[in-house]
C-alpha cells in the first residue's frame, strides 16, 4: 500500500495479511469494540487508503457487521445514508467532520439519532471541531493515530468515555509505542520529541513524521 505520511512522496509499504489481521484483532480487543456484528458501519473513506481498507472494511469484515459506502462526500448525501442505512457507526476524517456542520444543529442531530459511536482519524483532529460537534450533534469524535506500517491502528481514546480533546489515545492491547529523538534515544519529554517507534505483534516499525498536534497521550 503507497503512503506519503513519512516521506512526503509516496512510497510502497509492504503489509502481510498476518500485520493486517492481527490488526484487526488488536482493534477488536478494545472494550467497548468500535464495531460489533450488529452494526451498519458508514465508511465515508477512500478504499486505497489504509484508513478506509483496512481499519474501515476489513474491521467490519472481521467482526461480520455491515458496511455502507456513501460514494462522492458530500453532507447531505451523507446524513441521508445515515438516515436510509440505519447507520450505527460513522468513520471519518476531521475535514468531513467540519463540514457536517453546516447541515446545522437540528438536522444534523435528527440524523444522527440513531448513531452510536463517530470516530476521527487520518488527520489531527482540532480541539474546537470536537467541541463543535459534540455541541451539534450530541455525539463524540473518538480520534485514534496510526501509520500505515502499523496496520494501521496503534492508539484510541477510550470508546467507553467523553472524548479528550487534544489526545489520540493509549496504544492497543499488543501494541508499544515510544517518543525518540531523531537518533533514536528515548525522550523524556513529548513536547521535544519529532519521532515515535511503534511495535506491534506481527510488526516493527520506525517513523520520522513531525506530528501535528494534538498527539498528546490519554
Amino acid at each position: 500500500m503507497f503512503t506519503s505520511g513519512t516521506t512526503g512522496r509516496p512510497r510502497g509499504v509492504r503489509l502481510s495479511h498476518r500485520a493486517l489481521l492481527a490488526n484487526r484483532e488488536q482493534a477488536g480487543e478494545l472494550r467497548p469494540a468500535p464495531v460489533n456484528a450488529v452494526d451498519r458501519v458508514l465508511l465515508a473513506l477512500p478504499l486505497f487508503h489504509v484508513y478506509g481498507l483496512a481499519a474501515g472494511l476489513l474491521q467490519v469484515c472481521w467482526t461480520g457487521a455491515t458496511v455502507v459506502l456513501p460514494g462522492r462526500f458530500s453532507p447531505d448525501r451523507l446524513a441521508e445514508a445515515v438516515v436510509q442505512e440505519r447507520v450505527s457507526v460513522v468513520a471519518g476524517v476531521p475535514s468531513m467532520f467540519r463540514m457536517l456542520l453546516d447541515l446545522g444543529p437540528e438536522r444534523l442531530r435528527a440524523a444522527m439519532a440513531g448513531v452510536r459511536l463517530c470516530t476521527s482519524g487520518g488527520a489531527p483532529l482540532p480541539a474546537s471541531w470536537l467541541t463543535d460537534f459534540r455541541a451539534a450533534s450530541g455525539l463524540d469524535l473518538h480520534e485514534g493515530y496510526g501509520l500505515t506500517e502499523g496496520g494501521p491502528v496503534v492508539t484510541s481514546n477510550d470508546l467507553g468515555r467523553p472524548a479528550k480533546p487534544g489526545s489520540v489515545g493509549r496504544p492497543l492491547p499488543g501494541v508499544e509505542l515510544r517518543l525518540v529523538d531523531p537518533r533514536g534515544s528515548r525522550c523524556r519529554s513529548a513536547t521535544r520529541s519529532r519521532h515515535r517507534a511503534a511495535r506491534t505483534r506481527s510488526t516493527t516499525s520506525t517513523t520520522t513524521t513531525t506530528p501535528t498536534p494534538p498527539t498528546t497521550p490519554a
